[in-house]
């Protein structure tokens, strides 16, 4: 390893074997929010906000899961209620972290997918392993954990960025002419 490569991180490795994994069981439930999270990745790097920078990941994984989800809306004995507090919640979250990204925002997003992670969590065990339920539930609990992750990490580059207030500088005086007297 030269000077000046970084060291590797090792949970680099660790997120791509999970990743792997996950994809692998997961497979065409991945499809929708995989698709919609690089369109919407494509679309947020090209918005040149340099405060929202750390955030884009996040964001673009979030609307991908949201747009998942929107869409089992229309899943046969789909409800309103089980749809629409996760979409209008994720994207009232996304326009405040747009708006305003800081940490309120940030802890709010954090806390809805950790409310849904629970939610995923308490009704995983009544699915059979392999059936597309658990499979869906898993896809569920991957990318909230992703996107909480992607978030909370995004944070703390943001806020490592931000620059320390500093007292501004005196001016030097310039010295009085000759002559001159200092009354």
């Amino acid at each position: 390893m030269s000077t000046d490569e970084k060291p590797r991180n090792p949970w680099t490795s660790v997120g791509g074997i999970v990743g792997a994994i996950v994809g692998f069981y997961c497979g065409f439930m991945l499809l929708i929010p995989s698709v919609v999270a690089v369109i919407a990745f494509m679309a947020v790097k090209k918005v040149e906000l340099p405060r929202l920078e750390s955030f884009k990941l996040g964001v673009s994984v979030l609307l991908g899961h949201t747009a998942w989800i929107a869409v089992g809306f229309f899943a046969p004995h789909a409800r309103a209620a089980m749809v629409l507090p996760d979409v209008v919640l994720a994207l009232a979250g996304v326009v405040w972290l747009c708006a305003k990204p800081g940490f309120p925002p940030v802890c709010y997003l954090i806390g809805f997918e950790a409310l849904g992670l629970i939610v995923n969590l308490g009704s995983i065990g009544g699915h059979h392993f392999g059936r597309p339920q658990h499979k869906a539930l898993v896809t569920h609990i991957a990318l909230r954990l992703f996107i909480a992750v992607a978030l909370w990490l995004g944070w703390k580059q943001a806020s490592l960025k931000k620059p320390t207030l500093s007292p501004p500088s005196i001016p030097a005086i310039p010295p009085l002419p000759q002559g001159t007297s200092t009354v």
